[in-house]
């Protein structure tokens, strides 16, 4: 004689099932890319074979927060019009080059100091100590 499963097996079994699907639309399927509130923009900092530590500093509230290599990438809620400052420390045979954007421009100014209107995608690029870009 064949299984038959009862009418109530199958509505227990879709039960679980739903229970399931709205625990992990509830959780948000993980990231560490921060959500985007109303006014909110995202910059996400990343940093080459070199970079030791990179400080963040937001001129508008005073905030800073530091971050080592282990820690890249890392993203971060900003105001638009924030003024925002990146500092760059290298390893010691290392030395920094540019943030490089992934709009394809880059600046070499260290500390950079920006004041953001849009959502930033930057890398911090070294070089090691000797060689030319």
């Amino acid at each position: 004689m064949p299984f038959k499963p009862t009418t109530g097996l199958i509505a227990f079994i879709c039960i679980i099932i739903l229970i399931i699907v709205v625990v992990v639309a509830i959780s948000g399927g993980g990231g560490n890319k921060p959500s985007s509130p109303q006014g909110q923009l995202v910059c996400t900092v990343n940093g080459d074979v070199g970079v030791s530590v990179i400080k963040i500093t937001n001129a508008n509230t005073g905030n800073s927060i530091t971050k080592t290599a282990a820690d890249l990438p890392f993203s971060f809620n900003f105001t638009k019009g924030d003024t925002l400052q990146f500092n760059v420390t290298v390893l010691s045979d290392y030395e920094f080059n540019a943030w490089m954007f992934t709009t394809g421009t880059f600046n070499n100014h260290n500390p950079l100091v920006l004041k953001t209107e849009t959502p930033l995608i930057m890398t911090a690029d070294c070089i090691v100590k000797g060689l030319q870009p």
